[in-house]
């Protein structure tokens, strides 16, 4: 994927040259259902590199 990197990701990935691992915290509000839940953190997994 080639996109413009954002503000903190530009701070955490410097260069690129060195692997990094990060706990970045957000909060959702709203109401969701299992399916919807589920159906993000699978999308979100299939786009991790590795």
């Amino acid at each position: 994927m080639k996109r413009r990197l954002l503000f903190g990701e530009r701070m955490l990935l410097g260069d690129g040259s060195e692997p990094f691992n990060t706990v970045i915290p957000f909060r959702l509000k709203g109401t969701f259902s299992l399916k919807d839940i589920q159906h993000a953190l699978e999308k979100f997994r299939r786009n991790i590199p590795g």
